[in-house]
């Protein structure tokens, strides 16, 4: 995914959470059921605050993360929606103009990492929580492209800490191995997952439970927004499992 066509998919995506929380009205106290303990209007509330934290980081010292006091935070009385909308104001300017070889901190690979970083992770961000928001007032879940839900599995292997590595670089033993076969992505959306390694290879290799399906439906399995988690119209991910599926969930973090 390169910076146009995230930032597309970021506006779009924002522009849908508002809707959707706006067009609620009273409805925005209604529970998320996939973000237990929050209500409808959290979602714009916590959008806005991850942007509000993103725009200091850009505009901060690559080498360190973001001093807390200097992030601003929603004033009393202000709804929810309009803090999302003036923070996403201010973010948008500043992911389209940064150079693309700026360096800055990341809370997932640390200092003088890849900018791009930031506009991937707030485009994946607000996707989910957009589903987080349809999920809210039981709509049937609006699907996205399949490159952009391919990308998304990368952005939640990265979230998590796990490093990519080249298919040689891990001998299979006895810890727990995962595939994942996006079948609408092209050859390349396979990814083995080695836990214990904290790692992963973008390769098709033998593992102890495979899942194969959409690659919306594989994104979704791994942030938790799938059946397993979520009751309601348009949730099935028509994914295949082979193997332990019992041991991939037990291993799904939870983000």
């Amino acid at each position: 995914m390169d910076r146009s066509q995230s930032l597309a998919a970021l506006e779009l995506e924002a522009e849908r959470v508002l809707s959707l929380v706006e067009t609620a009205g009273a409805d925005a106290l209604r529970p998320v059921p996939s973000c237990p303990g929050w209500t409808l209007e959290q979602v714009p509330n916590h959008l806005g605050r991850v942007y509000a934290m993103v725009a200091t980081v850009l505009q901060g010292d690559p080498d360190r993360p973001p001093d807390r006091d200097r992030i601003p935070s929603r004033p009393d009385g202000q709804p929810p929606t309009e803090w999302m909308r003036e923070r996403f104001e201010i973010l948008m300017p500043l992911l389209r103009e940064i150079p693309e070889d700026s360096r800055r901190w990341n809370f997932a690979t640390g200092p003088a990492s890849p900018v791009s970083f930031w506009w991937r992770r707030q485009m994946h961000e607000t996707l989910i929580h957009r589903l987080d928001a349809e999920l809210a007032v039981s709509q049937p879940i609006t699907s996205t492209q399949p490159e952009i839900a391919a990308d998304g599995i990368g952005d939640f292997l990265a979230v998590i800490g796990f490093r990519r590595v080249e298919r040689d670089e891990i001998q299979p033993g006895d810890e727990m191995s995962i595939h994942l076969h996006a079948t609408d992505a092209g050859p390349d959306a396979e990814w083995t997952i080695y836990p214990a390694h904290d790692a992963f290879a973008e390769s098709h290799l033998k593992a102890d439970v495979a899942l194969r399906g959409p690659a919306w439906a594989l994104d979704r399995w791994c942030w938790r927004r799938d059946p397993l988690h979520t009751q309601g119209p348009g949730r099935g991910l028509e994914l295949e499992f082979f193997g332990d599926q019992q041991a991939a969930e037990e291993w799904r973090p939870t983000i």
